[in-house]
């Protein structure tokens, strides 16, 4: 066996998916696909409808609906046993009685692999999550964050078409959190393993992640680069769920253009069906603002983030708007100071009131 996956070129193919708990309608014509080797993470608060596709595509839930194909062919009918999926989940549930290494190679001895040929690939999974010196150590006498590490080893270890990750950071802290992710990203690629991730956590999600699929009451609202995703949101809700968002007042100066403080923005989704002078809610994220001269608001709150610092402005109309300004350009930005606000947004959305 070596490091890399045999199932490092599996395409997964989710085709209308639909589930239901009762009058709970969980997941709504689901569709996605996931290339070869790609990193997809399902984003979104808790109920979305998540982590029900990614156990649909585990096996571990059933569908009404709708089908899974792994490299074109259908495992909808297939239990978990016959997937050939790695999962990791939330909680590690490693033996408490097997060391790291015992428990790494649990899943080949349960395939019948040699014992030679186990203890090697487990050992080459432990390397891989950076363990080796913790390979003879048991699970409480490791941190949460090596014993998730030895439980993505072991998910790896069976070479799996297929890794699901659902929340396996969650119950770790911030700092361990950030490390973990990091390195969960640089084995997958080392790997070459395509891996569905679920999270509800938007910076990881945009860390680690070829594409991002935004979910909402079961269904999936944009799915795109996470760059695209930030910029360019198909959504108010995408908009308002990744990053920051101020929501502003406007006027709608024709179908394709918006007045925001007496500057003119393109609108990103034209089909709004608003007529002219229409007032409206526009989007704009707090680096799209920057102090100016002018009589337009007055600064209310000054909160330094290191390298940038957060600015609150209170706009004549009482409407709150957040910048977020370069600290050194931002020493004489006091409460009480009266100003004037540019917007360098190339384009809005925008909501009738």
């Amino acid at each position: 066996m070596s490091v890399h996956s045999n199932g490092s070129s599996s395409r997964v193919t989710i085709a209308s998916l639909r589930r239901t708990f009762g009058e709970v309608v969980a997941l709504d014509s689901f569709s996605l696909d996931i290339k070869p080797g790609e990193l997809v993470t399902l984003l979104g608060p808790s109920g979305c409808g998540k982590t029900t596709a990614l156990r649909m595509v585990a096996g571990l839930d059933v569908p009404d609906s709708g089908t899974v194909e792994i490299n074109g062919n259908s495992v909808t009918d297939l239990p978990p046993s016959k997937r050939n999926m790695g999962m990791v989940f939330q909680a590690y549930s490693l033996f408490p009685n097997m060391t790291a290494l015992e428990n790494v190679a649990f899943g080949l001895r349960v395939r019948g692999i040699d014992k030679a040929s186990r203890i090697k690939r487990a050992q080459e999974m432990i390397e891989l999550v950076d363990l080796g010196k913790q390979m003879n150590r048991y699970p409480n006498q490791m941190s949460g964050g090596q014993q998730q590490r030895v439980a993505l080893a072991r998910a790896l270890a069976i070479e799996p078409n297929v890794l699901l990750l659902d929340e396996p950071l969650s119950a770790l802290d911030a700092k361990v959190r950030t490390h973990l992710r990091d390195q969960i990203r640089k084995v997958q690629q080392e790997v070459g393993i395509t891996t569905l991730f679920v999270t509800h956590d938007q910076e990881e999600a945009m860390a680690i992640s070829d594409r991002v699929g935004v979910m909402n009451k079961g269904n999936l609202e944009q799915l795109d680069k996470p760059d695209v995703l930030y910029s360019n949101p198909a959504s108010a809700f995408v908009a308002t769920f990744v990053g920051a968002m101020n929501r502003v007042p406007g006027l709608i100066v024709d179908s394709k253009t918006v007045d925001v403080l007496g500057q003119k923005i393109t609108i990103s989704n034209t089909k709004h069906g608003l007529s002219k002078g229409s007032k409206v809610t526009v989007m704009i994220r707090p680096e799209q603002f920057s102090i100016s001269s002018g009589n337009l608001a007055t600064i209310t709150e000054r909160s330094f983030r290191g390298p940038m610092t957060r600015v609150v402005v209170e706009l004549n109309d009482g409407t709150k708007v957040d910048l977020d300004v370069a600290s050194a350009q931002s020493t004489d930005m006091t409460p009480g100071k009266r100003t004037g606000l540019k917007v360098s947004a190339p384009h809005a959305l925008v909501e009738a009131i």
